[in-house]
């Protein structure tokens, strides 16, 4: 099984053995670590806080097993720890402003 996980607008593509060991956990944990190495990211800290389906946005859950929750070649996105920061301060800024 491979599912295209998306990350800061990067679409990486991640194989998956068909095992109930692999679990949503695990998925957020390998596109990161692919994206850091992929985009020379230095967000050692960093880490995904949600990942949701595109189609949809159906929150997935980290102890959910891969097969039981995705299909072959379904497309999530992931939401880093980083990028909820950003969000927030841009919401105080639009508030104060």
């Amino acid at each position: 099984m491979k599912i295209n996980v998306r990350i800061r607008g990067e679409w990486l593509l991640i194989p998956c053995r068909n095992n109930k060991n692999n679990t949503i956990e695990w998925l957020c944990q390998e596109a990161l670590r692919r994206y850091i190495k992929q985009c020379d990211y230095s967000g050692d800290d960093d880490h995904v806080v949600e990942m949701r389906k595109t189609q949809g946005g159906s929150l997935l859950f980290p102890y959910d097993a891969i097969e039981d929750v995705l299909d072959e070649n379904d497309f999530v996105y992931a939401v880093l720890q980083s990028d909820l920061k950003k969000i927030v301060k841009v919401e105080e800024t639009i508030m104060s402003g």
